[in-house]
């Protein structure tokens, strides 16, 4: 259940954009537990667009798995690599 969700990681960078993110092995690409979380979190952080105590902020959600941020050079590069999701309109 969501209501019993609690990230790794709560950021926010410098654009002001909020970040939930998780840190996994690369094995969670094919685990079917990891990847139904990652909808959850994707369906969240649409959801967040619509909340009035959340208006005016972005908020969005990524799984960076270990060998992602290996090969990140900058937080732009890990962005790209780990195909967030956010509600940024």
């Amino acid at each position: 259940e969501l209501d019993r969700y609690f990230p790794d990681f709560v950021a926010r960078d410098g654009a002001g954009t909020y970040w939930i993110i998780e840190g996994k092995d690369k094995r969670g690409r094919d685990d079917a537990k990891v990847q139904a979380k990652r909808k959850a979190a994707e369906k969240l952080v649409r959801r967040l667009a619509i909340e009035e105590e959340y208006v005016g902020q972005t908020w969005g959600y990524m799984i960076a798995y270990e060998d992602d941020i290996a090969k990140a050079d900058s937080w732009d590069d890990l962005k790209v690599l780990a195909q967030p999701v956010s509600n940024e309109v």
